[in-house]
């Protein structure tokens, strides 16, 4: 039996040597030396019994148990060995494993889906809200901005005139008043600009836009580079690691939108000097891009609402934490896939996966 488990050649179960049987058994082993090592040990150590695996090189694995062999005398007359072939039980408990990693994977892409099902329909929900509040507040503000524009331009040219008017009358105090009126005019300018742009960010995410092209994504993110050169900081390097991909077929300037999305992101992340890294590359039949900063990065707890609409960690008045929301909206509509990496002290990746063309 013990021959035929090992598969012992004939010749050399006819030699009966017991050299030749070791060396036989030894050749088939994963691990020669540790089998070895063991059997000397326990000869050393005549008292000991053992139970282990051994691994053979054609993948087989057998249960190894060896005892000491005693008289009633309490004399040691010798060693007992035995080998049981488990290798089908060791594949079963194999494919259990697996099955319990692909089960565990299953639930956690289950959990990621329902999450994403309920951001999806959440931003839905949002969308037609923003979209009627944008329509009613744009156009009294459109207005508003027009008539200040011209009331800028009509005071370039009228108070200069009051001034000198003034001066001739010797009215005092008239250039300080007036001074003071031109930064008003240019405050209220400035607050109405700020308005529409809140309003735009609102448009932005309610807008549903349907002409797709075939777009390079190297071409976005340089575009995106160049129209975020001036708001970063002079201390922000951006490093490019990009690689030639495939074009991808999407609407440009949501994915653009996007780009500056992450961009703006990483700049703000990162406290006077830093790195942006800029990667692409071909995964699975999908574009990737990531943007990568050197930035103050973010706990668990931050990561798992960034995409949420109107979730902001900025102070209030400093941005409406609608950015990365349209980003994942615009994303999950190109049936791609958006996702960070992030801990604190070691920056942030932001990840992007959109699915090429068939």
């Amino acid at each position: 039996r013990f021959c035929q488990m090992w598969d012992i050649p004939e010749d050399v179960i006819q030699s009966r040597t017991d050299e030749r049987a070791l060396q036989a058994v030894l050749d088939k082993l994963l691990d020669p030396k540790e089998f070895l090592d063991r059997v000397r040990h326990l000869y050393e150590h005549p008292d000991e019994e053992s139970r282990d695996e051994i691994r053979l090189a054609d993948g087989r694995a057998f249960d190894r148990y060896s005892a000491p062999v005693k008289g009633t005398d309490g004399k040691l007359y010798g060693r007992v060995w035995y080998f049981r072939d488990i290798t089908g039980r060791k594949q079963t408990e194999e494919n259990l494993r697996r099955a319990a990693q692909e089960t565990r994977q299953m639930y956690e892409d289950l959990k990621e889906a329902q999450a994403q099902l309920i951001r999806s329909e959440k931003l839905a929900s949002i969308g037609m809200l923003v979209s009627g509040v944008a329509h009613e507040i744009n156009n009294p503000l459109n207005v508003m901005y027009g008539n200040l524009q011209l009331l800028a331009e009509v005071s370039d040219v009228l108070l200069p005139l009051a001034v000198e008017g003034a001066r001739s009358k010797k009215v005092r105090g008239t250039a300080s008043r007036v001074g003071k009126f031109r930064g008003m005019i240019r405050d209220a300018l400035k607050a109405a600009r700020h308005a529409r742009e809140i309003v735009q960010d609102f448009r932005n995410f309610a807008r549903d836009t349907r002409t797709a092209e075939l777009v390079d994504l190297n071409d976005c993110l340089e575009e995106a580079v160049t129209l975020m050169q001036r708001e970063l900081p002079q201390g922000i390097r951006v490093v490019r690691k990009m690689k030639r991909i495939p074009q991808v077929r999407c609407l440009r300037g949501q994915i653009s939108q996007v780009f500056l999305n992450l961009l703006k992101n990483a700049g703000e992340a990162i406290e006077r000097k830093g790195t942006i890294t800029l990667r692409t590359a071909l995964k699975d039949g999908h574009a990737v891009v990531e943007v990568a900063d050197s930035g103050r990065g973010m706990p668990e707890e931050i990561r798992q609402k960034l995409f949420e609409p109107f979730f902001t960690t900025k102070p209030v008045g400093k941005g409406l934490g609608l950015g990365l929301s349209i980003s994942a909206m615009i994303v999950h509509n190109h049936n791609g896939r958006i996702t960070v990496r992030s801990r604190p002290g070691r920056g942030s990746v932001f990840r992007v996966e959109l699915p090429l063309p068939i």
